[in-house]
């Protein structure tokens, strides 16, 4: 019963509304109901057999890729000022296999992006299969990515950044927007 307990605490935000750490928490949340949407969509389109038969799926995947275009502002507010931060605290190894991290989920998405926008000059079958393996490589990507950012470096971040730095951070991280 203790782990289960355990577990609902990890899933609660700890820091509070407005706080950066609660931002960046929010915003994995949103990142991965939008690679459960991407894995969806993209079965949608396998499942429709025919070019023809999945014009409202292919809507979705481009609203989908939007988003996840959207998002590049994440990466930078954390590798551009809370990385700095951490660092400023003598945490470096985390900060620096995040951003490796950040770099291979920029080529994912990558990926994502070019098929998304050549998908009419492809063959249906070439499509849909480099479509179902760009999405599960993007969606486990972020979810590995996103727990290690969630429990090993924003606990650290928590723990070593002092109050008024975190005033200095939500600035900085509203001018990257």
């Amino acid at each position: 019963m203790s782990e289960v307990f355990d577990e609902k605490k990890k899933e609660e935000n700890p820091a509070p509304a407005g706080h950066p750490i609660h931002i960046l928490l929010e915003e994995h949340r949103v990142l991965l109901e939008f690679a459960g949407k991407l894995r969806d969509t993209a079965k949608g389109i396998m499942d429709a057999k025919d070019p023809d038969a999945f014009s409202e799926e292919l809507e979705k995947l481009s609203q989908i890729t939007e988003h996840f275009k959207a998002s590049a502002s994440h990466y930078l507010r954390e590798e551009n000022v809370l990385f700095p931060y951490l660092e400023k605290h003598g945490i470096t190894q985390p900060p620096v296999v995040m951003w490796i991290e950040h770099d291979k989920i920029r080529e994912i998405e990558k990926e994502l992006f070019e098929l998304v926008d050549k998908y009419d000059n492809m063959a249906f079958q070439a499509f849909t299969g480099q479509l179902d393996a760009v999405s599960l490589s993007l969606a486990d990507m972020l979810a590995s990515h996103f727990y290690k950012e969630n429990n090993i470096l924003y606990t650290a971040a928590l723990r070593v950044i002092e109050e008024g730095e975190w005033n200095e951070i939500r600035r900085e991280f509203d001018e990257i927007g």
